[in-house]
Protein backbone atom coordinates (compact mmCIF):
# COMPACT_ATOMS: atom_id res chain seq x y z
CA UNK A 1 0.00 0.00 0.00
CA UNK A 2 3.07 2.36 0.27
CA UNK A 3 2.89 2.81 -3.45
CA UNK A 4 -1.05 3.87 -3.46
CA UNK A 5 -0.19 6.01 -0.88
CA UNK A 6 2.70 7.52 -2.78
CA UNK A 7 0.51 8.00 -5.83
CA UNK A 8 -3.02 8.74 -4.88
CA UNK A 9 -4.43 9.96 -7.82
CA UNK A 10 -2.28 7.43 -10.46
CA UNK A 11 -3.01 4.85 -8.54
CA UNK A 12 -6.47 5.55 -8.52
CA UNK A 13 -6.60 5.10 -12.28
CA UNK A 14 -4.48 2.19 -12.26
CA UNK A 15 -6.85 0.14 -10.19
CA UNK A 16 -9.96 1.23 -12.06
CA UNK A 17 -8.47 0.30 -15.34
CA UNK A 18 -7.58 -3.24 -13.53
CA UNK A 19 -10.79 -4.24 -12.36
CA UNK A 20 -12.39 -3.17 -15.69
CA UNK A 21 -10.23 -4.71 -18.29
CA UNK A 22 -9.74 -7.93 -16.37
CA UNK A 23 -13.36 -8.41 -17.17
CA UNK A 24 -14.07 -6.72 -20.67
CA UNK A 25 -10.56 -7.67 -22.36
CA UNK A 26 -11.07 -11.38 -22.10
CA UNK A 27 -15.05 -11.41 -22.90
CA UNK A 28 -13.21 -9.39 -25.90
CA UNK A 29 -10.74 -12.07 -26.72
CA UNK A 30 -13.87 -15.01 -26.26
CA UNK A 31 -15.88 -13.12 -28.73
CA UNK A 32 -18.51 -12.52 -26.20
CA UNK A 33 -21.11 -10.10 -27.21
CA UNK A 34 -23.55 -7.79 -25.44
CA UNK A 35 -26.79 -6.73 -26.71
CA UNK A 36 -29.51 -4.38 -25.76
CA UNK A 37 -32.32 -5.67 -23.56
CA UNK A 38 -30.50 -9.43 -22.60
CA UNK A 39 -29.32 -9.56 -19.03
CA UNK A 40 -26.52 -11.84 -19.78
CA UNK A 41 -24.02 -11.73 -21.23
CA UNK A 42 -23.61 -8.50 -19.97
CA UNK A 43 -20.39 -5.91 -19.23
CA UNK A 44 -21.59 -4.35 -16.29
CA UNK A 45 -19.31 -5.80 -13.62
CA UNK A 46 -16.66 -4.52 -15.14
CA UNK A 47 -18.10 -0.75 -14.17
CA UNK A 48 -17.34 -1.60 -10.48
CA UNK A 49 -13.41 -0.68 -11.36
CA UNK A 50 -14.25 2.75 -10.54
CA UNK A 51 -16.11 2.38 -7.54
CA UNK A 52 -13.50 0.14 -6.02
CA UNK A 53 -10.88 1.82 -7.23
CA UNK A 54 -12.29 5.04 -4.68
CA UNK A 55 -13.12 2.87 -2.06
CA UNK A 56 -9.70 1.15 -1.71
CA UNK A 57 -7.96 4.52 -2.31
CA UNK A 58 -9.93 6.33 0.49
CA UNK A 59 -9.17 3.59 2.78
CA UNK A 60 -5.37 4.01 1.96
CA UNK A 61 -5.58 7.99 2.87
CA UNK A 62 -7.52 8.39 5.28
CA UNK A 63 -8.85 4.90 7.00
CA UNK A 64 -11.94 4.66 8.32
CA UNK A 65 -12.84 8.24 8.33
CA UNK A 66 -11.97 8.53 4.29
CA UNK A 67 -14.64 5.34 3.74
CA UNK A 68 -17.09 7.45 5.86
CA UNK A 69 -16.34 10.63 4.30
CA UNK A 70 -17.12 8.83 0.68
CA UNK A 71 -19.88 6.94 1.95
CA UNK A 72 -21.29 10.21 2.86
CA UNK A 73 -21.16 12.69 -0.48
CA UNK A 74 -22.54 9.51 -2.14
CA UNK A 75 -26.05 10.33 -0.35
CA UNK A 76 -25.35 13.64 0.28
CA UNK A 77 -29.53 14.49 -1.08
CA UNK A 78 -29.73 17.92 0.70
CA UNK A 79 -28.82 20.14 -1.74
CA UNK A 80 -30.71 23.01 -3.66
CA UNK A 81 -33.95 21.57 -5.85
CA UNK A 82 -32.35 23.81 -8.77
CA UNK A 83 -29.23 20.54 -9.21
CA UNK A 84 -32.22 17.82 -8.84
CA UNK A 85 -33.48 19.51 -11.87
CA UNK A 86 -30.26 19.61 -13.36
CA UNK A 87 -29.52 16.26 -12.54
CA UNK A 88 -33.05 15.88 -15.39
CA UNK A 89 -32.49 18.10 -17.65
CA UNK A 90 -31.65 14.64 -19.91
CA UNK A 91 -35.24 14.12 -19.76
CA UNK A 92 -36.18 17.63 -21.05
CA UNK A 93 -33.59 17.29 -23.89
CA UNK A 94 -35.55 13.81 -24.71
CA UNK A 95 -38.52 15.60 -24.82
CA UNK A 96 -37.45 18.29 -27.08
CA UNK A 97 -36.07 15.72 -29.77
CA UNK A 98 -39.27 13.70 -29.72
CA UNK A 99 -41.27 16.11 -30.22
CA UNK A 100 -38.94 17.43 -32.79
CA UNK A 101 -39.10 14.05 -34.47
CA UNK A 102 -43.17 13.86 -34.15
CA UNK A 103 -43.64 16.99 -36.25
CA UNK A 104 -41.32 15.26 -39.38
CA UNK A 105 -41.38 11.89 -38.94
CA UNK A 106 -42.53 9.94 -35.93
CA UNK A 107 -41.73 10.21 -32.43
CA UNK A 108 -39.36 7.31 -30.82
CA UNK A 109 -41.20 4.39 -29.28
CA UNK A 110 -41.32 4.58 -25.56
CA UNK A 111 -41.07 1.12 -25.30
CA UNK A 112 -37.40 1.07 -26.40
CA UNK A 113 -36.23 2.65 -23.23
CA UNK A 114 -36.50 -0.75 -21.56
CA UNK A 115 -33.64 -2.16 -23.45
CA UNK A 116 -30.38 -1.34 -22.52
CA UNK A 117 -26.87 -3.30 -23.24
CA UNK A 118 -26.46 -6.08 -20.40
CA UNK A 119 -29.46 -5.31 -18.67
CA UNK A 120 -32.74 -6.88 -19.17
CA UNK A 121 -35.90 -5.22 -20.68
CA UNK A 122 -37.68 -3.55 -17.85
CA UNK A 123 -39.99 -0.55 -17.60
CA UNK A 124 -38.41 1.89 -18.06
CA UNK A 125 -38.88 3.38 -14.20
CA UNK A 126 -36.92 0.33 -12.84
CA UNK A 127 -34.36 0.85 -16.08
CA UNK A 128 -33.86 4.05 -14.37
CA UNK A 129 -33.30 2.53 -11.08
CA UNK A 130 -30.89 0.10 -12.51
CA UNK A 131 -28.70 2.83 -14.34
CA UNK A 132 -29.10 4.74 -11.05
CA UNK A 133 -26.91 1.86 -9.74
CA UNK A 134 -24.62 1.67 -12.81
CA UNK A 135 -24.07 5.50 -12.38
CA UNK A 136 -23.17 5.05 -8.87
CA UNK A 137 -20.39 2.57 -10.16
CA UNK A 138 -18.86 4.93 -12.58
CA UNK A 139 -19.48 8.13 -10.38
CA UNK A 140 -18.12 7.19 -6.73
CA UNK A 141 -14.78 6.89 -8.92
CA UNK A 142 -14.64 9.70 -11.33
CA UNK A 143 -16.38 12.65 -9.95
CA UNK A 144 -16.47 11.63 -5.82
CA UNK A 145 -12.65 10.54 -5.64
CA UNK A 146 -10.90 11.81 -8.75
CA UNK A 147 -12.01 15.25 -8.83
CA UNK A 148 -11.34 16.42 -5.69
CA UNK A 149 -7.82 14.78 -5.59
CA UNK A 150 -7.08 16.37 -8.85
CA UNK A 151 -8.74 19.62 -8.01
CA UNK A 152 -6.35 20.37 -5.54
CA UNK A 153 -3.77 21.46 -8.04
CA UNK A 154 -5.23 22.26 -11.13
CA UNK A 155 -8.80 24.13 -12.21
CA UNK A 156 -12.20 22.31 -12.80
CA UNK A 157 -11.53 22.71 -15.91
CA UNK A 158 -8.88 20.98 -16.70
CA UNK A 159 -9.34 18.46 -14.18
CA UNK A 160 -12.75 17.97 -15.89
CA UNK A 161 -10.44 17.61 -19.18
CA UNK A 162 -7.87 15.09 -18.20
CA UNK A 163 -10.79 12.43 -16.21
CA UNK A 164 -12.28 12.97 -19.43
CA UNK A 165 -9.68 11.44 -21.88
CA UNK A 166 -9.12 8.83 -19.11
CA UNK A 167 -12.86 7.78 -19.22
CA UNK A 168 -12.77 7.41 -22.78
CA UNK A 169 -9.50 5.46 -22.86
CA UNK A 170 -11.11 3.49 -20.01
CA UNK A 171 -13.71 2.33 -22.13
CA UNK A 172 -12.15 0.86 -25.11
CA UNK A 173 -11.95 -2.58 -24.33
CA UNK A 174 -16.02 -2.29 -23.68
CA UNK A 175 -16.54 -1.11 -27.56
CA UNK A 176 -14.96 -4.82 -28.78
CA UNK A 177 -17.73 -6.20 -26.26
CA UNK A 178 -20.90 -3.83 -26.46
CA UNK A 179 -22.67 -4.86 -30.06
CA UNK A 180 -24.37 -1.60 -30.13
CA UNK A 181 -20.94 0.08 -30.05
CA UNK A 182 -19.84 -2.52 -33.05
CA UNK A 183 -22.45 -1.49 -35.13
CA UNK A 184 -21.20 2.19 -34.93
CA UNK A 185 -17.96 1.60 -36.23
CA UNK A 186 -14.91 3.46 -35.42
CA UNK A 187 -16.44 6.77 -37.09
CA UNK A 188 -17.99 7.25 -34.07
CA UNK A 189 -14.29 7.72 -31.91
CA UNK A 190 -14.41 11.07 -32.65
CA UNK A 191 -18.02 12.01 -31.78
CA UNK A 192 -17.69 9.40 -29.06
CA UNK A 193 -14.23 11.03 -27.51
CA UNK A 194 -16.36 14.84 -27.73
CA UNK A 195 -18.98 13.21 -25.86
CA UNK A 196 -17.43 12.20 -22.99
CA UNK A 197 -15.33 15.30 -22.68
CA UNK A 198 -18.35 17.30 -22.44
CA UNK A 199 -19.82 14.85 -20.10
CA UNK A 200 -16.83 15.15 -17.86
CA UNK A 201 -17.00 19.15 -17.95
CA UNK A 202 -20.53 19.13 -16.60
CA UNK A 203 -20.11 16.14 -14.55
CA UNK A 204 -17.72 17.53 -12.57
CA UNK A 205 -19.41 21.28 -12.33
CA UNK A 206 -22.22 19.56 -10.97
CA UNK A 207 -20.48 17.61 -8.41
CA UNK A 208 -18.76 20.92 -7.43
CA UNK A 209 -22.00 23.07 -7.91
CA UNK A 210 -23.88 20.47 -5.64
CA UNK A 211 -21.05 20.38 -2.46
CA UNK A 212 -19.76 17.36 -3.94
CA UNK A 213 -23.21 15.56 -3.94
CA UNK A 214 -21.88 11.86 -5.94
CA UNK A 215 -25.80 11.18 -5.50
CA UNK A 216 -26.60 14.16 -8.10
CA UNK A 217 -24.12 13.10 -10.56
CA UNK A 218 -25.33 9.64 -10.58
CA UNK A 219 -28.92 10.77 -11.51
CA UNK A 220 -27.83 12.71 -14.34
CA UNK A 221 -25.60 9.77 -15.63
CA UNK A 222 -28.82 6.90 -15.11
CA UNK A 223 -31.10 9.94 -16.58
CA UNK A 224 -28.87 10.37 -19.34
CA UNK A 225 -27.96 6.55 -20.33
CA UNK A 226 -32.10 6.49 -20.08
CA UNK A 227 -32.30 9.05 -22.78
CA UNK A 228 -29.75 8.45 -24.85
CA UNK A 229 -27.96 4.80 -24.12
CA UNK A 230 -31.11 2.81 -24.41
CA UNK A 231 -32.50 1.66 -27.80
CA UNK A 232 -35.18 4.23 -27.81
CA UNK A 233 -31.89 7.21 -28.66
CA UNK A 234 -31.25 5.75 -31.91
CA UNK A 235 -30.48 7.92 -34.75
CA UNK A 236 -31.47 11.65 -34.19
CA UNK A 237 -32.36 11.51 -30.51
CA UNK A 238 -29.03 10.51 -29.10
CA UNK A 239 -27.33 13.23 -31.79
CA UNK A 240 -30.04 15.95 -30.42
CA UNK A 241 -29.45 14.85 -26.36
CA UNK A 242 -25.74 14.74 -26.82
CA UNK A 243 -25.49 18.30 -28.50
CA UNK A 244 -27.35 19.83 -25.96
CA UNK A 245 -25.14 18.53 -23.30
CA UNK A 246 -22.06 19.53 -25.45
CA UNK A 247 -23.09 23.29 -25.77
CA UNK A 248 -23.89 23.42 -22.16
CA UNK A 249 -20.50 22.11 -21.56
CA UNK A 250 -19.15 24.64 -24.02
CA UNK A 251 -21.16 27.48 -21.88
CA UNK A 252 -19.16 26.33 -18.89
CA UNK A 253 -15.99 26.46 -20.04
CA UNK A 254 -16.39 29.74 -21.27
CA UNK A 255 -18.04 31.13 -18.31
CA UNK A 256 -15.22 29.36 -16.23
CA UNK A 257 -12.79 31.15 -18.47
CA UNK A 258 -14.30 34.48 -17.87
CA UNK A 259 -14.50 34.15 -14.38
CA UNK A 260 -10.72 33.16 -13.86
CA UNK A 261 -9.58 35.84 -16.27
CA UNK A 262 -11.44 38.50 -14.15
CA UNK A 263 -10.66 37.48 -10.77
CA UNK A 264 -7.24 36.15 -11.30
CA UNK A 265 -6.10 34.10 -8.51
CA UNK A 266 -3.24 35.62 -6.54
CA UNK A 267 -0.68 33.35 -6.79
CA UNK A 268 -1.18 29.40 -8.03
CA UNK A 269 -2.45 27.09 -5.77
CA UNK A 270 -0.08 24.66 -5.30
CA UNK A 271 -0.80 22.03 -2.24
CA UNK A 272 0.95 19.41 -0.84
CA UNK A 273 -0.55 16.26 1.86
CA UNK A 274 1.47 16.84 5.15
CA UNK A 275 0.55 15.50 8.90
CA UNK A 276 -0.58 18.69 11.01
CA UNK A 277 -2.47 19.17 13.52
CA UNK A 278 -5.57 21.24 13.00
CA UNK A 279 -4.45 23.77 15.66
CA UNK A 280 -1.45 24.09 13.86
CA UNK A 281 -3.01 24.94 10.72
CA UNK A 282 -5.60 26.73 11.79
CA UNK A 283 -2.65 28.82 13.46
CA UNK A 284 -0.72 29.33 10.95
CA UNK A 285 -2.77 29.11 7.62
CA UNK A 286 -6.32 29.63 8.38
CA UNK A 287 -7.19 29.58 4.99
CA UNK A 288 -6.51 26.27 4.71
CA UNK A 289 -9.02 24.77 7.07
CA UNK A 290 -11.47 26.46 4.09
CA UNK A 291 -9.91 25.52 1.27
CA UNK A 292 -9.13 22.19 2.08
CA UNK A 293 -10.06 18.23 2.36
CA UNK A 294 -9.35 17.20 5.50
CA UNK A 295 -8.77 13.26 5.43
CA UNK A 296 -7.86 12.42 9.43
CA UNK A 297 -6.30 9.28 9.99
CA UNK A 298 -7.05 6.88 12.34
CA UNK A 299 -5.20 6.63 15.65
CA UNK A 300 -2.25 9.09 15.93
CA UNK A 301 -4.55 12.31 16.82
CA UNK A 302 -3.26 14.28 13.72
CA UNK A 303 -4.66 14.83 10.31
CA UNK A 304 -3.62 14.66 6.54
CA UNK A 305 -4.46 18.32 5.26
CA UNK A 306 -3.83 19.47 2.01
CA UNK A 307 -1.52 23.05 2.60
CA UNK A 308 0.07 25.26 0.60
CA UNK A 309 3.41 23.78 -0.68
CA UNK A 310 5.47 26.80 0.20
CA UNK A 311 4.33 26.20 3.53
CA UNK A 312 6.76 24.67 5.66
CA UNK A 313 6.81 20.62 5.84
CA UNK A 314 8.06 19.82 9.16
CA UNK A 315 4.80 21.21 11.72
CA UNK A 316 5.42 19.42 15.14
CA UNK A 317 2.67 19.63 17.38
CA UNK A 318 2.87 22.59 19.95
CA UNK A 319 4.63 21.35 23.47
CA UNK A 320 2.56 19.71 26.27
CA UNK A 321 1.77 22.53 29.27
CA UNK A 322 3.69 21.45 32.02
CA UNK A 323 2.78 22.29 36.00
CA UNK A 324 5.96 25.34 35.64
CA UNK A 325 4.36 28.32 33.63
CA UNK A 326 5.80 31.77 33.04
CA UNK A 327 4.44 34.34 35.21
CA UNK A 328 2.60 37.04 32.82
CA UNK A 329 3.42 40.17 32.65
CA UNK A 330 0.70 41.32 34.20
CA UNK A 331 1.57 39.65 37.82
CA UNK A 332 5.04 40.50 37.85
CA UNK A 333 5.93 42.68 40.14
CA UNK A 334 7.38 46.20 38.61
CA UNK A 335 10.73 47.89 40.43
Amino acid sequence: MPWLRRHPIFGFFVVAYAIAWAVWIPMAVAGIRVHQGDAWPTHIPGLAGPFVAAFVMSAVLGGRRGVRDLLARMGRWRVSPKWYLVALSPLAFFALAAAALALIDRAPDLRELMRFSGLPTVWPVVMWILLLGTGYLEETGWRGYAVPQLQGTRSMVSSAVIIGALWACWHVPSMFVIQNYRDLGVGFMPGFLIGIMAGSIFLTWLYDGSGGSVLIVAVWHATYNLVAGTAAAHGPVAAIVSTAVMVWAVVIVVTELRRTSVHPPSAPRRWSLTPVTVRNVASRWPHAIRASAIVPPPEDGAVLVMTPASAPSSVTTPPARTGRSEPSRSNTRRG
